[in-house]
């Protein structure tokens, strides 16, 4: 397995992932998700609603270069075929790691999450007390 998908099965033992259709729509709907990933083999249903999704959110769904078969593995979840990130640092992560093993194709989505991290630890940071932000 690479650095890539190793970051999947992080995520789940982490809890920062949201794994099949129905949790990741779940997931938009409560507005937790980061970032829609889509099997390479999902049907048309699957990347149509990931793709809905992921404009619930502002952003693209991405389709990774792994098979259902190999995102069951790294999360211990069979005949999964799309899943939401619900930490936009390990989605980042996630995505650079995907740029640096599979190039140019994913470099864009991997900027893009990388920016929507720094919005959300921005937020975080203005939204903590004054005297917390001190210490830090």
């Amino acid at each position: 397995m690479g650095k890539a998908i190793n970051y999947l099965s992080l995520a789940r033992k982490g809890g920062l992932i949201e794994i099949g259709e129905t949790a990741a729509g779940d997931c938009v709907r409560h507005g937790r998700a980061k970032l829609i990933i889509v099997a390479a083999d999902a049907s048309d249903n699957a990347r149509k609603r990931a793709g809905d999704y992921a404009k619930r959110i502002g952003q693209g769904s991405v389709r990774v270069p792994y098979a259902k078969e190999e995102i069951s593995k790294a999360t211990g979840r069979p005949g999964c075929s799309m899943a939401a990130f619900t930490d936009a640092g390990i989605a980042a992560a996630f995505m650079k790691a995907l740029a640096e093993e599979y190039g140019e194709e994913y470099s864009a989505a991997a900027e893009a999450a990388a920016a929507k991290r720094d919005r959300t630890n921005a937020a975080a940071g203005a939204a903590r007390p004054a005297r917390e932000r001190r210490r830090n």
